[in-house]
Protein backbone atom coordinates (compact mmCIF):
# COMPACT_ATOMS: atom_id res chain seq x y z
CA UNK A 1 0.00 0.00 0.00
CA UNK A 2 1.28 3.91 -0.48
CA UNK A 3 -0.21 7.15 -0.70
CA UNK A 4 0.59 9.24 -4.12
CA UNK A 5 0.02 12.50 -5.16
CA UNK A 6 -2.06 12.47 -8.89
CA UNK A 7 -1.95 15.67 -10.61
CA UNK A 8 -5.02 15.33 -13.89
CA UNK A 9 -6.24 18.09 -15.94
CA UNK A 10 -9.87 19.02 -15.03
CA UNK A 11 -12.42 16.76 -17.25
CA UNK A 12 -13.76 18.23 -20.31
CA UNK A 13 -17.61 18.66 -19.48
CA UNK A 14 -17.45 18.78 -16.09
CA UNK A 15 -17.97 21.84 -13.86
CA UNK A 16 -14.72 21.89 -12.59
CA UNK A 17 -13.39 23.12 -15.91
CA UNK A 18 -14.35 26.43 -15.55
CA UNK A 19 -11.33 27.20 -13.23
CA UNK A 20 -9.71 27.38 -16.26
CA UNK A 21 -11.50 30.62 -17.10
CA UNK A 22 -11.72 31.88 -13.84
CA UNK A 23 -9.10 33.38 -10.79
CA UNK A 24 -10.87 30.41 -7.87
CA UNK A 25 -9.24 27.66 -5.95
CA UNK A 26 -12.34 24.76 -5.66
CA UNK A 27 -11.74 22.60 -2.69
CA UNK A 28 -13.84 19.04 -2.86
CA UNK A 29 -13.99 18.63 0.53
CA UNK A 30 -16.28 15.49 0.48
CA UNK A 31 -17.89 13.43 -2.34
CA UNK A 32 -19.76 10.33 -2.34
CA UNK A 33 -20.45 8.28 -5.95
CA UNK A 34 -24.38 7.94 -6.56
CA UNK A 35 -25.59 5.49 -9.30
CA UNK A 36 -23.28 4.64 -12.58
CA UNK A 37 -23.29 8.07 -13.46
CA UNK A 38 -23.75 10.76 -11.00
CA UNK A 39 -21.64 11.68 -7.94
CA UNK A 40 -22.17 14.29 -5.24
CA UNK A 41 -19.61 16.72 -3.97
CA UNK A 42 -19.42 19.35 -1.23
CA UNK A 43 -17.20 22.30 -2.39
CA UNK A 44 -15.82 25.26 -1.38
CA UNK A 45 -14.92 27.87 -3.85
CA UNK A 46 -12.36 30.93 -3.02
CA UNK A 47 -11.23 33.73 -5.18
CA UNK A 48 -11.49 37.20 -7.18
CA UNK A 49 -14.13 35.85 -9.26
CA UNK A 50 -16.32 33.34 -7.29
CA UNK A 51 -19.73 34.91 -7.86
CA UNK A 52 -18.73 34.79 -11.67
CA UNK A 53 -17.74 31.24 -11.17
CA UNK A 54 -21.08 29.88 -9.23
CA UNK A 55 -23.12 31.31 -11.86
CA UNK A 56 -21.87 29.25 -14.42
CA UNK A 57 -21.74 26.22 -12.71
CA UNK A 58 -24.96 26.45 -11.99
CA UNK A 59 -25.85 26.68 -16.02
CA UNK A 60 -22.99 23.95 -16.79
CA UNK A 61 -24.26 21.10 -18.70
CA UNK A 62 -22.62 18.47 -16.32
CA UNK A 63 -24.81 20.36 -13.00
CA UNK A 64 -27.57 18.51 -12.13
CA UNK A 65 -28.33 20.05 -8.90
CA UNK A 66 -26.76 22.83 -6.70
CA UNK A 67 -27.84 24.09 -3.11
CA UNK A 68 -26.00 26.95 -1.80
CA UNK A 69 -25.14 26.72 1.99
CA UNK A 70 -23.12 29.72 2.40
CA UNK A 71 -21.83 32.65 -0.01
CA UNK A 72 -19.96 35.90 1.18
CA UNK A 73 -18.10 37.90 -1.69
CA UNK A 74 -14.97 36.07 -1.70
CA UNK A 75 -16.05 32.37 -0.80
CA UNK A 76 -19.27 30.19 -1.42
CA UNK A 77 -19.57 26.77 -0.15
CA UNK A 78 -22.10 24.07 -2.02
CA UNK A 79 -23.14 20.89 -2.79
CA UNK A 80 -23.33 19.79 -6.13
CA UNK A 81 -24.93 16.50 -8.00
CA UNK A 82 -23.03 16.21 -11.02
CA UNK A 83 -22.43 13.67 -14.10
CA UNK A 84 -19.56 11.77 -13.76
CA UNK A 85 -17.46 12.13 -17.20
CA UNK A 86 -14.12 10.91 -18.42
CA UNK A 87 -11.63 10.20 -16.23
CA UNK A 88 -14.24 10.82 -13.01
CA UNK A 89 -15.61 7.68 -14.29
CA UNK A 90 -12.62 5.70 -14.33
CA UNK A 91 -11.88 6.69 -10.09
CA UNK A 92 -14.87 5.44 -9.69
CA UNK A 93 -13.87 1.91 -11.19
CA UNK A 94 -11.12 1.86 -9.77
CA UNK A 95 -10.44 0.21 -5.88
CA UNK A 96 -8.22 3.33 -4.99
CA UNK A 97 -9.38 5.71 -2.22
CA UNK A 98 -9.42 9.40 -3.26
CA UNK A 99 -8.59 11.15 0.35
CA UNK A 100 -10.13 14.73 0.41
CA UNK A 101 -9.77 17.68 0.06
CA UNK A 102 -9.06 17.66 -3.79
CA UNK A 103 -7.85 21.02 -4.87
CA UNK A 104 -9.36 22.41 -8.31
CA UNK A 105 -7.22 25.24 -9.41
CA UNK A 106 -6.13 26.69 -13.05
CA UNK A 107 -7.63 23.31 -14.84
CA UNK A 108 -5.45 20.90 -12.41
CA UNK A 109 -7.14 18.71 -10.29
CA UNK A 110 -4.41 17.75 -7.01
CA UNK A 111 -5.82 14.56 -5.68
CA UNK A 112 -4.34 12.31 -2.91
CA UNK A 113 -4.59 8.55 -3.33
CA UNK A 114 -4.25 5.82 -0.98
CA UNK A 115 -3.87 2.12 -3.18
CA UNK A 116 -2.62 -1.38 -3.37
CA UNK A 117 0.20 -1.55 -6.82
CA UNK A 118 -2.30 -3.36 -8.60
CA UNK A 119 -5.64 -1.11 -8.13
CA UNK A 120 -2.89 1.98 -8.99
CA UNK A 121 -1.71 0.15 -11.68
CA UNK A 122 -5.22 -0.42 -13.02
CA UNK A 123 -5.92 3.33 -12.73
CA UNK A 124 -2.74 4.45 -14.33
CA UNK A 125 -3.27 1.83 -17.64
CA UNK A 126 -6.96 3.15 -17.72
CA UNK A 127 -5.56 6.85 -18.15
CA UNK A 128 -3.21 5.84 -20.82
CA UNK A 129 -5.74 3.62 -22.80
CA UNK A 130 -7.85 6.63 -22.94
CA UNK A 131 -4.96 8.79 -23.66
CA UNK A 132 -5.55 11.10 -20.30
CA UNK A 133 -2.21 13.13 -19.31
CA UNK A 134 -1.66 12.60 -15.57
CA UNK A 135 1.37 13.39 -13.07
CA UNK A 136 2.01 10.87 -10.20
CA UNK A 137 4.27 10.99 -7.22
CA UNK A 138 4.61 8.30 -4.21
CA UNK A 139 4.60 10.35 -0.97
CA UNK A 140 5.81 7.75 1.74
CA UNK A 141 8.99 5.31 0.46
CA UNK A 142 8.38 3.39 3.55
CA UNK A 143 4.79 2.30 5.98
CA UNK A 144 2.32 3.61 3.75
CA UNK A 145 0.32 4.30 6.93
CA UNK A 146 2.78 5.83 9.13
CA UNK A 147 1.02 9.79 8.88
CA UNK A 148 0.61 9.22 12.83
CA UNK A 149 -1.96 6.67 12.94
CA UNK A 150 -1.45 3.92 15.46
CA UNK A 151 -0.74 0.18 14.87
CA UNK A 152 -4.40 -0.32 15.23
CA UNK A 153 -5.54 2.42 12.94
CA UNK A 154 -3.09 1.30 10.16
CA UNK A 155 -4.61 -2.79 10.64
CA UNK A 156 -8.46 -1.38 10.33
CA UNK A 157 -7.57 0.82 7.56
CA UNK A 158 -5.23 -2.18 5.29
CA UNK A 159 -8.34 -4.50 6.02
CA UNK A 160 -11.01 -1.69 4.99
CA UNK A 161 -9.38 -0.84 1.71
CA UNK A 162 -8.64 -5.17 1.30
CA UNK A 163 -12.36 -6.08 1.69
CA UNK A 164 -13.30 -3.47 -0.65
CA UNK A 165 -15.05 -0.94 1.40
CA UNK A 166 -13.59 2.04 -0.41
CA UNK A 167 -14.23 0.32 -3.69
CA UNK A 168 -16.58 1.00 -6.30
CA UNK A 169 -19.37 -0.42 -6.16
CA UNK A 170 -18.43 -0.86 -2.69
CA UNK A 171 -17.76 -4.51 -1.81
CA UNK A 172 -18.63 -4.68 1.76
CA UNK A 173 -21.02 -2.52 4.05
CA UNK A 174 -19.62 -0.58 7.15
CA UNK A 175 -21.50 -3.47 9.58
CA UNK A 176 -20.40 -6.22 7.55
CA UNK A 177 -16.68 -5.00 8.02
CA UNK A 178 -17.45 -4.36 11.68
CA UNK A 179 -18.05 -8.22 11.90
CA UNK A 180 -15.88 -8.97 10.44
CA UNK A 181 -13.26 -7.55 12.87
CA UNK A 182 -15.25 -7.86 15.47
CA UNK A 183 -15.95 -4.58 16.30
CA UNK A 184 -19.54 -2.56 16.99
CA UNK A 185 -20.33 -0.73 13.93
CA UNK A 186 -20.33 2.62 15.39
CA UNK A 187 -16.28 1.84 16.62
CA UNK A 188 -15.69 1.15 13.27
CA UNK A 189 -17.04 4.26 11.68
CA UNK A 190 -15.50 6.55 14.28
CA UNK A 191 -11.93 5.18 14.46
CA UNK A 192 -12.64 5.11 9.96
CA UNK A 193 -13.34 9.07 10.45
CA UNK A 194 -10.28 9.64 12.58
CA UNK A 195 -7.96 7.63 10.36
CA UNK A 196 -9.11 9.52 7.51
CA UNK A 197 -8.90 12.75 9.08
CA UNK A 198 -5.46 11.50 10.14
CA UNK A 199 -4.24 11.07 6.31
CA UNK A 200 -5.84 14.58 5.47
CA UNK A 201 -4.21 16.57 7.77
CA UNK A 202 -0.49 14.74 7.35
CA UNK A 203 -0.27 16.71 4.14
CA UNK A 204 -1.58 20.64 3.31
CA UNK A 205 -2.27 20.80 -0.58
Amino acid sequence: MGLYTLQIPTPEGCWTDLTRKYDVVATIMGFAWVGYRRYIALVRVEGEQVQEFLREVERDSSTHKLTIYSKSPGSVVFEVHATRVLPVHIFASAEVMMLTPIVVKRGTVVARLSSNSRALDFLLESLRRVGYPFRISREVTGDAYSDGLTKRQKFILKKAIQHGYYSYPRRITLTQLAEKLGVSKSYLSEALQIIESKLIRHRDL
